[in-house]
C-alpha cells in the first residue's frame, strides 16, 4: 500500500484546524482564566466572536494547531484585538508574515519570544485601534 494516504494537502487543513464549537468553548474558558480583567465586561456571545474572528484571522497566517491559535489570541488580548494590523506593533509583523512561508509553529515561539519584550507597553482589547476600510 503506498504511503500516499497518509499524506495530508494543505486544502484539507483548515478542516483539521481549530475552527469547531469545542475548540471555541475551550479557547473561551482559557481567555475567562488568563484574562479575567479584560473578558469580565464580556458576554459570553461577544467572546465567541473575538475567538472566532482571531482564529480566522491566525489561520490567514498559516497558523492551524490549536496551540498556536491559543497564542495568537492571547496576543490580541494582550497587545490589542488588532495587534497584527496595528502599526504600533509593527514588530509582530514579520513573525506573522514568515508563518505562511516557514514553519508556523516555530515563528509563533519566535513571535511570542519577542512579545515578551514589548509587554510592558502592552494595550490590551481596549487599544481603541481600528483597522483601515480593505484590510483583512
Amino acid at each position: 500500500m503506498p504511503d500516499r494516504w497518509l499524506e495530508i494537502r494543505s486544502a484539507q487543513l483548515p478542516a483539521l484546524a481549530p475552527a469547531t464549537p469545542s475548540f471555541r468553548g475551550r479557547a473561551c474558558e482559557h481567555l475567562r482564566r488568563h484574562f479575567p480583567e479584560a473578558t469580565a465586561a464580556l458576554g459570553d456571545r461577544a467572546l465567541s466572536v473575538l475567538v472566532d474572528d482571531g482564529t480566522r484571522r491566525a489561520m490567514h497566517y498559516g497558523f492551524v494547531s490549536e496551540r498556536d491559535v491559543c497564542k495568537f489570541l492571547n496576543l490580541m488580548f494582550t497587545f490589542g484585538r488588532h495587534f497584527d494590523q496595528d502599526p504600533r506593533q509593527a514588530w509582530a509583523r514579520p513573525f506573522l508574515e514568515a508563518a505562511a512561508t516557514s514553519t508556523p509553529t516555530l515563528q509563533m515561539v519566535r513571535l511570542c519570544e519577542h512579545a515578551r519584550e514589548h509587554v510592558d507597553g502592552a494595550l490590551g482589547l481596549e487599544a481603541g485601534y481600528t483597522p483601515s476600510e480593505g484590510t483583512r
